[in-house]
């Protein structure tokens, strides 16, 4: 099974991605995208690459790592297995955007 984050949605007013600073590892990381369903796939990034020239900032939570969604690389669609920990995530999601309104 493939160790992926989960990430709700890119950041659009900046097309940057967030990652929580203790998820970015050395090599090649993968994410997937909870809440866009434009970026139906699962995406891998440089850890290292992100490290060095991605820029930390906060989420209103936690430390992260931002950087341009032109870093991200599509590793083709998202694995079976992964599927469900999306619905869960998404469902936490629209929740969460519900209680905003």
């Amino acid at each position: 099974m493939i160790k992926a984050n989960p990430i709700w949605q890119p950041k659009f007013s900046t097309k940057e991605v967030l990652v929580a600073k203790l998820d970015v590892r050395s090599g090649k990381n993968y994410i997937y995208f909870v809440a866009d369903r434009n970026h139906p796939d699962l995406y891998s990034y440089d850890g290292d690459l992100v490290r060095e020239n991605g820029r930390l900032c906060s989420n209103g939570k936690i430390v992260c790592y931002a950087f341009p969604l032109d870093w991200l690389t599509s590793e083709g669609e998202l694995p079976a297995e992964l599927v469900p920990v999306r619905e869960r995530e998404y469902a936490k999601f629209k929740r969460y955007s519900a209680s905003k309104k």
